[in-house]
């Protein structure tokens, strides 16, 4: 048994590019990242919601432009496909979230 659990221990580490990788932390450097998640419709046109969610993002003042907003396609959900939204933002300037999701809705 001990032998089974040292191969399979030998073979897996999940947290090896964490461990030997380098991790940026930018909320060290005053920065904040703002998840947001918005769901369209199957049949919308993903491109599209993305290069709109992007043109919202980049308007508000408070969201950097480096490093860049990211807008993707997070999960195909049961009843929509859902784009996260990851802008950054000050650490001293809260609420960007809160203005972004009501610029979209």
């Amino acid at each position: 048994m001990a032998n089974i659990l040292r191969k399979m221990m030998d073979k897996s580490n999940p947290h090896g590019a964490m461990a030997n990788g380098s991790i940026t932390n930018y909320t060290m450097e005053g920065l904040l990242r703002v998840d947001l998640v918005f769901g369209v419709a199957y049949d919308s046109e993903i491109h599209k919601a993305k290069d709109l969610l992007l043109s919202l993002v980049m308007e508000n003042p408070k969201v950097l432009k480096v490093p860049a907003p990211v807008v993707a396609v997070l999960e195909l959900a049961d009843s929509s496909v859902n784009l996260v939204v990851r802008p950054y933002c000050p650490a001293i300037a809260p609420g960007a979230g809160h203005e972004i999701n009501g610029s979209v809705t």
